[in-house]
């Protein structure tokens, strides 16, 4: 699973003012829709009630990027937390592979500032 900025690199840590909303996208990477026609739901993780994560799609085929939005709320505390995107394959009955239990995801650290000035 890969997380980047809209038409960005990669992203593996990101800062986030409390209130604040930030757009990523997600790519199912490493499967192709050739050898894995089926498809990927997808589901948020967040460590924390204080940190929100958006899909507005929550299904998927292999390569297709797809929106998110990360939301601290804005009582969130000063702090660091993880989130990510977990993928787990649904396969297509008698096309490509037919095993269970596929997964891929992304992590992804978030430090929430307290103001948008760093404070």
């Amino acid at each position: 699973m890969i997380v980047s900025e809209p038409g960005g690199d990669q992203i593996s840590e990101m800062t986030l003012a409390a209130g604040q909303s930030r757009q990523f996208q997600g790519r199912i990477g490493g499967y192709q829709a050739q050898s894995h026609p089926g498809n990927f739901n997808l589901s948020a993780q967040s460590m924390s009630d204080s940190l929100v994560i958006t899909l507005p799609k929550t299904v998927v085929q292999a390569g297709e990027v797809f929106p998110i939005t990360v939301t601290a709320r804005e009582d969130a505390p000063s702090n660091r937390f993880d989130w990510g995107v977990l993928a787990q394959y649904q396969p297509v009955p008698g096309q490509g592979p037919q095993e269970q239990g596929i997964e891929t995801s992304s992590k992804v650290a978030v430090t929430i500032i307290l103001d948008r000035n760093g404070q």
